[in-house]
């Protein structure tokens, strides 16, 4: 298994009653282009990977891994009331956006990137998948490099938002993209990154945790899913910071958001990342800073 290095992190996380117009500005300044008949949801996969500091200088065979929770949720949920309660047709570039890889078909097209395009779903940890399935095949050989995030857009009415995601009231919630450039090649890299090892259950969990070394350096991070209640965790020394008691809700992103601002972070030398990877699996993950 070769090493997988973290070259650049990224985040775009706005409140979605904003005036969405700034983010598209801002995609036209990075990118110098523009950009006509796409969504809220294209829209925001393209300006979060634009901020990636060295986007412009990825390799041509970099592959790509989107992971979301809803996709476009807005021309998804517009275009089937339009087809089942309206009984019309939806607008050709409605129904093309629609589809589920669009968004990184624009990412990929727009950056030149050539290597391989997945766009994936699930309900929680849509960052985490594809950051785990980058640092396979980048770790296997299969790939060199690869942009690995993911996107989430709001869904309006908010308040059906909220409610679907059981917030509290002082929660915020928030949309847009997270991304981490990852690579084989050491030179001009932020991070190490290692997979210390998956479990099948919570238990497991807590018998292996105090196996891994942290210190007041490490940020001791914890799954969204999880909390002080079902998972304990004894340290003297290192941060724990519980993604389940955090009071910004990044769509889909919550663990990416927290990465990318502890990476920035002078005050850790080493993250330790507890998160969830399928029903019954945990994974440790440690990102070692430079």
């Amino acid at each position: 298994m070769r090493d997988v290095y973290i070259h650049s992190a990224a985040c775009l996380a706005h409140d979605p009653v904003e005036d969405f117009a700034d983010v598209k500005r801002e995609l036209e300044q990075s990118s110098g282009k523009k950009f006509r008949r796409v969504n809220r949801f294209i829209v925001l996969a393209l300006a979060s990977a634009y901020r990636l500091p060295d986007i412009a200088h990825a390799d041509s065979e970099t592959s790509l891994y989107l992971g979301t929770k809803h996709g476009c949720a807005t021309d998804s949920f517009g275009m089937l009331t339009q087809m089942y309660r309206d009984e019309l047709i939806p607008l050709p570039f409605t129904f093309i956006n629609t589809s589920a890889n669009m968004a990184g078909f624009y990412v990929a097209q727009t950056l030149g990137l050539s290597g391989e395009n997945y766009t994936f779903s699930q309900p929680w940890g849509s960052f985490e998948k594809a950051f785990s399935l980058a640092y396979r095949d980048i770790g296997s050989g299969r790939n060199e490099a690869a942009l690995a995030g993911s996107c989430d857009e709001a869904v309006f009415p908010l308040e059906e938002a909220r409610r679907s995601m059981k917030m509290a009231d002082d929660e915020t919630l928030l949309e847009g993209g997270c991304w981490m450039h990852l690579s084989s090649r050491f030179e001009g890299s932020l991070a190490k990154i290692n997979r210390l090892g998956s479990v099948s259950s919570l238990a497991e969990a807590e018998e292996a945790y105090p196996s891994f070394k942290t210190d007041e350096n490490t940020a001791v991070v914890i799954d969204a899913t999880l909390n002080p209640e079902s998972f304990r965790v004894e340290s003297n020394t290192a941060e724990v910071i519980w993604l389940a008691e955090e009071k910004e809700r990044v769509i889909g992103s919550a663990g990416g958001k927290l990465l990318v601002s502890l990476l920035s972070d002078h005050r850790y030398k080493g993250i330790l990342y507890l998160c969830r990877e399928g029903l019954e699996r945990y994974t440790f993950w440690m990102i070692e800073k430079y």
